[in-house]
């Protein structure tokens, strides 16, 4: 990100006009449905929870993607991206501008080996799947859907067309670590290690900034971090590479999240939708970007997301009446 700064490093509002988005990824909500009722996912204060997103917004945010040098769009949001019926058409309309993209998926049961193939067709270049146990129980239990071996056979059809066809495009299996489910992250761990996905992803549970239901609890992930030190193939918390500082979220920084209607919000934490910084319909992407991280360092947004565990240290001790 190219500007001047503070001696922290944060922006300063006035250096906002030159603010861009080459080090930004987009977490496009093309759906807010979703066919999981995970004991970690809030859905409950949403309010719109039925929506596909429209091929006009897709095809605004295209242009805004052949101005701009974004490096990857990730279908993920609160909804299950699989569900919307023009997904192929949607994959291919965003791949076509040069932008990465990549998709986050609980692997319902028509999310098979072949729809993997489709989609890889139209230009997909990345999936995450997010499986968050190591047996069919604890499967549905923390997620509330069925066939646990049905997707663990489609990940694994998945992982071997793309071992052996398309080295290109990256499949990762992921854990959000609980207290449900860490009794199971080494089983976890080594039931995929053989199939060789790209990676295996663990990560820690954030609160949901304030609203995690209280059956699902945190743990440390500390023990994780030690044992797999150094592994190559397992990633303990995708996040922690970004640098926070101590006035500026490195979530609001970094990620741009669209929801389904097409309205930039501050990000996926805002479950009840009550951020706003404009709609692809009518605004650019950098115009938005530029009013969110303005407002952000504003202090606009303080009340918001001080109780989100993403939130930077600077401002929760504020919040408290303590010198960062």
């Amino acid at each position: 990100m190219s500007s001047t700064s503070n001696q922290e490093g944060a922006l300063l509002p006035s250096d906002l006009r030159f603010l861009t988005l080459d080090n930004v990824a987009i977490d496009l909500e093309i759906t807010s449905v979703c066919d999981a009722v995970c004991g970690f996912c809030p859905r409950e204060v949403m309010p719109d929870k039925k929506r596909f997103m429209t091929m006009e917004v897709i095809e605004r945010l295209a242009d805004d993607l052949r101005q701009h040098s974004i490096p990857v769009v990730i279908l993920c949001g609160i909804g299950e991206s699989t569900l919307h019926p023009k997904l192929d058409q949607i994959v291919q309309t965003l791949a076509d501008t040069g932008t990465k993209v990549e998709m986050t998926s609980h692997v319902p049961a028509k999310f098979t080996g072949a729809r993997f193939e489709q989609l890889v067709h139209q230009g997909l270049m990345s999936v995450h799947c997010s499986v968050n146990a190591a047996t069919g129980p604890t499967h549905q239990k923390l997620m509330r859907v069925k066939d646990f071996e049905h997707t663990v056979a489609n990940i694994r059809q998945m992982i071997e067309l793309r071992n052996t066809l398309y080295p290109h495009v990256a499949i990762h299996v992921s854990c959000v670590v609980c207290d449900v489910n860490a009794a199971e992250v080494e089983a976890f761990v080594d039931m995929w290690r053989p199939y060789r996905p790209t990676k295996i992803w663990l990560h820690p549970l954030n609160n949901r900034n304030t609203l995690l239901a209280p059956d699902v609890k945190p743990v440390s992930m500390d023990a994780f971090v030690e044992k797999y030190r150094g592994d190559a193939q397992v990633l303990v918390d995708v996040f922690g590479h970004l640098h926070e500082k101590e006035t500026l979220c490195k979530i609001a920084k970094n990620m741009i999240f669209i929801s389904a209607e097409g309205v930039m919000r501050l990000c996926a934490m805002d479950y009840r939708r009550t951020t706003a910084y404009g709609d692809l319909n009518h605004q650019r992407l950098d115009e938005m970007h530029r009013e969110k991280i303005a407002k952000y360092l504003r202090g606009e947004l303080n009340d918001f997301c001080q109780g989100c565990d993403f939130c930077p240290g600077g401002i929760r001790a504020e919040r408290v009446g303590v010198r960062a």
